[in-house]
C-alpha cells in the first residue's frame, strides 16, 4: 500500500491566484495519467467552481463533513467532476465551513483532524498517486489541518508588497508551529505568480525578492506570467493543459513541473 504525495498550496493574502495555481498543476499530473484526490479547503469554494460545482445551486456532502462528522471517504468523495480528466475525483467545499470551524475550536487537536481521517481510510486513499489541498488566506482550522498532512506546501505570491508579506507572514507562522510541535517544515518554494513583464513594478518586485536571502533561496526559478488564457481556465472549467497548450502560461507551468519533479514534490 503506497500513500500517496500530498500538496498544499497557501498563502495569507486573497488574490494571489493560488487557486488557479493548484488548477493547472492538477491538469498537468492528469496529462500524465495519475490518480489525484483534490481537496478544497476554503469556504470560498473557488476550487469547487474550477470544477463547475455550485456551492449554491447543488446539494453534496463536502470537506466540513469530513471535519466534523467524519464522514466516509466514499460519501464525500465526488467522481470524475470534470469528463476530460477522469483520473482526478474533488472533495468540494461549501459556505457552511466558517460555521464548522467555529464549532471545532473547543476540540482537542483540532489541527489534527483530517491527518487522523487519512489514516483511518489509508486504504481507501491508497489508490490516489496525489493529493492537492487548495487553502484559504488564514492560519484557520481547516488551513492548518490541510497544512499538516502535507508533504509539501507551497506558498503563491503575486506581484505587490502585501502578497509578499502575506507570504512571509503564513511562513513564520508556519515556522513556528513547526518548532513548537517538534515536526518538520515542509514548505518546499515560494512562486510568484501574475507576473507582467511590461510593467516596471513587476521587475522590481523580482529585484526585491532576489535582494532578500531567505525568500531567493525559496524562490522557484519559474515565474507564472499574468495573461488571459490562464485566468479563463476557471471559466472554462479546464486547466491550461487542455486548454490551451500554446499559450505562454502552459510553458511556465511545464518549467514549473520540472522543479517540482527536481525537488520530488511529485
Amino acid at each position: 500500500m503506497v500513500n500517496p504525495k500530498i500538496l498544499s498550496f497557501a498563502t495569507m493574502k486573497g488574490g494571489t491566484g493560488k487557486t488557479n495555481v493548484a488548477f493547472n498543476l492538477v491538469g498537468f499530473l492528469a496529462k500524465e495519467n495519475k490518480k489525484v484526490l483534490v481537496i478544497d479547503f476554503d469556504s470560498q469554494g473557488n476550487m469547487t467552481s474550477n470544477f463547475n460545482i455550485s456551492q449554491f445551486t447543488e446539494r453534496y456532502d463536502s470537506i466540513s463533513n469530513v471535519l466534523k462528522n467524519d464522514i466516509a471517504p466514499i460519501n464525500v468523495i465526488l467522481e470524475k467532476p470534470i469528463a476530460d480528466m477522469p483520473t482526478v475525483d474533488l472533495i468540494p467545499s461549501d459556505k457552511g465551513l466558517t460555521a464548522t470551524e467555529m464549532e471545532l475550536i473547543s476540540v482537542t487537536l483540532r489541527h489534527g483532524i483530517m491527518k487522523k481521517w487519512m489514516k483511518k481510510n489509508k486504504e481507501y486513499l491508497s489508490k490516489y498517486d496525489y493529493v492537492i489541498c487548495d487553502t484559504p488566506p488564514a492560519m484557520s482550522i481547516s488551513n492548518l489541518n490541510a497544512l499538516f498532512i502535507s508533504d509539501s506546501i507551497i506558498i503563491v505570491t503575486e506581484i505587490g508588497m502585501h502578497s509578499i508579506q502575506g507570504a512571509m507572514n503564513i511562513m513564520s507562522q508556519w515556522d513556528s508551529l513547526c518548532n513548537e510541535l517538534e515536526i518538520e517544515n515542509n514548505i518546499c518554494g515560494l512562486l510568484i505568480n501574475k507576473y507582467d513583464k511590461r510593467i516596471k513594478i513587476s521587475k522590481d518586485f523580482i529585484h526585491y525578492v532576489h535582494q532578500n536571502p531567505i525568500l531567493k533561496e525559496l524562490s522557484f526559478d519559474t515565474i507564472i506570467p499574468n495573461n488571459i488564457r490562464l485566468q479563463e481556465t476557471s471559466l472554462v472549467n479546464l486547466p491550461i493543459s487542455y486548454y490551451d497548450v500554446k499559450n505562454a502560461g502552459y510553458l511556465a507551468y511545464v518549467e514549473f513541473v520540472k522543479e517540482l519533479k527536481e525537488i520530488e514534490a511529485i
